[in-house]
């Protein structure tokens, strides 16, 4: 992925490596289950469950969702107000995207125009 500031670069067959690249400086491999990951992003940290070299997949990736989403329920059943890491799930507001997604994508394939927009 490559944005205006830099780059990012993430391989399914290894998972345990992100490669990050500023404009302004070498590139960073960031390995997953290091303790730096979560000084840098609480959010990262607390979404890596197990120690480098034991990739997580699909039923941790779920496991993460219903952990924060049940951690705000309890939040708001208590009449608190949960953390913004508690909050990190997919909203309705998500799901409706990945659907409008998934629409623009299956109408530019049937179009003959370089770029559809996608509604919002």
């Amino acid at each position: 992925m490559h944005g205006e500031k830099g780059s990012l670069e993430w391989h399914q067959e290894h998972p345990n490596y992100l490669y990050t690249r500023a404009m302004d400086a070498p590139e960073k491999v960031w390995k997953r289950g290091n303790g730096y990951v979560a000084a840098y992003s609480a959010a990262a940290g607390r979404n890596t469950r197990l120690p480098f070299g034991h990739p997580e997949a699909f039923f941790e990736a779920f496991a993460n969702n219903y952990r924060n989403f049940t951690e705000t329920v309890k939040c708001v059943i208590a009449g608190q107000k949960p953390g913004a890491l508690a909050m990190d799930f997919p909203s309705v507001n998500d799901g409706v995207r990945g659907v409008l997604f998934i629409e623009t994508v299956v109408a530019s394939a049937k179009s003959t125009q370089k770029w559809t927009p996608m509604k919002k």
